[in-house]
């Protein structure tokens, strides 16, 4: 996970004329009312702190998450606070959250990984400084294995990460990441939960540190079930 690409958004401008879309996606966006497209990207972060539920594998993660007023970010570089469900071997993950370019908008957005391909979906610019409830689940339906991505309990998204090598039960996480080695990577998370197979959340009971490469920020644990990414 700590190669885990997030930052394939940076150039989502030039790029969009150059990838050809998946036929559905026009169909998707007038579903679910988005201003974005879907589509594979290469790029990756650079720095990166990140906590995880270290006991079982579970159904679903969901947070609250502080979105930043105004973070700094350096010319051509981004910021990214998330949550995220992955297998253990990494061949496939979820993920929802907010980024901000150099421009210091925050945008939500959700993505996954699957087959080698990254894929992202963006969304609107939610009101900088304000807390947002995040959750990321799989909805039955093996081998199909649906997952679906919620913000503030609505849905904004749905993927298929069938089998062979799909998603059912995953490892729970949170992360901070950032692109350049300037960038503001703070970031809270609280209320961290996990789903299990019925469907039933709880709290994170075991939270642990997952990486960090991150010279100038650290993991700070409040309790099982909340963190920080503090400038140290």
């Amino acid at each position: 996970m700590k190669k885990k690409n997030c930052f394939g958004r940076i150039n989502q401008e030039k790029m969009i004329s150059k990838i050809s879309l998946i036929i559905f996606t026009s169909l998707l966006i007038s579903t679910f009312g988005l201003s974005s497209f879907v589509f594979p990207s290469q790029a990756e972060a650079r720095y990166y702190v990140s906590a995880y539920q270290a006991t079982g594998y579970w159904y679903g993660v969901a947070s609250w998450n502080y979105v930043m007023s105004n973070p700094y970010v350096v010319s051509g570089s981004m910021k990214v606070n998330s949550i995220w469900c992955t297998r253990a071997d990494g061949r496939a993950w979820t993920e929802i959250g907010w980024f901000a370019y150099d421009d210091r908008r925050p945008r939500f957005f959700c993505a996954w990984y699957h087959w080698s391909y990254y894929y992202e979906v963006l969304f609107e610019y939610p009101t900088p400084g304000t807390n947002h409830l995040f959750v990321t689940r799989w909805n039955g339906n093996y081998p199909t294995n649906t997952w679906l991505f919620y913000i503030d309990n609505r849905q904004r998204w749905a993927i298929n990460i069938s089998e062979p090598n799909g998603m059912s039960s995953a490892i729970d996480g949170s992360q901070a990441e950032k692109l350049s080695y300037w960038d503001d990577n703070y970031g809270h998370w609280w209320s961290l939960s996990k789903r299990d197979y019925y469907g039933n959340w709880s709290l994170w009971t075991n939270q642990q540190l997952w990486y960090d490469n991150d010279p100038r920020y650290y993991w700070y644990k409040k309790s099982n079930s909340e963190w920080y990414s503090l400038r140290g």
